[in-house]
């Protein structure tokens, strides 16, 4: 191994080391922060405030799955995840799932918004916590199926979790 390659991991190794955990306690402050205003019951009648508490949900869920493997691999080697592929590959799916679903949430809040301030009332039609329900259900069913490869793709090659070949380019 090359000089520059052994000190990219071990700057890697330290980021996780010390950075993650800042960043998992600071995110999940804001996203509890985040359920607990838009949970409150005056919020719950607000369809984008379905979705931005939906966001949160599935960013505390990716976060947490995420970090959490990754610190675990650096204090307590060897990595779980690298040595079994069933956890492997749900570490995979539960990531992708998570991180679409998070952006998708976000992206439906502003359609909401979008739709509240049209002059039709057809469209207004779209802003209601009972539609926003059925898109929130719809969405992570949908998402879970198209994210069904990272349970067939995610490989171990030399004691590393991932992607490989021609997918993982």
């Amino acid at each position: 191994m090359s000089s520059v390659a052994a000190s990219l991991a071990t700057v890697q190794q330290v980021t996780i080391r010390y950075a993650y955990p800042f960043i998992l306690v600071l995110g999940n402050i804001g996203n509890l922060a985040v359920i607990a205003v838009f949970s409150q019951k005056h919020n719950r009648h607000s369809s984008c405030s379905l979705y931005l508490l939906a966001a949160a949900v599935f960013s505390i869920i990716g976060i947490n799955w995420a970090l959490i493997s990754s610190t675990y691999a650096i204090y307590q080697p060897p990595d779980p995840f690298s040595k079994s592929l069933v956890l492997c590959r749900i570490r995979g799916f539960i990531l992708q799932v998570t991180s679409v679903l998070y952006k998708t949430m976000v992206l439906f809040g502003c359609i909401d918004r979008f739709a509240l301030s049209s002059t039709k009332s057809t469209v207004r039609e779209f802003s209601k916590p009972k539609i926003a329900l059925k898109m929130i259900g719809g969405a992570t069913v949908f998402w879970m199926l198209m994210s069904m490869h990272m349970l067939f793709l995610e490989n171990i090659e030399n004691n590393r979790c991932g992607v490989f070949g021609v997918y993982g380019i």
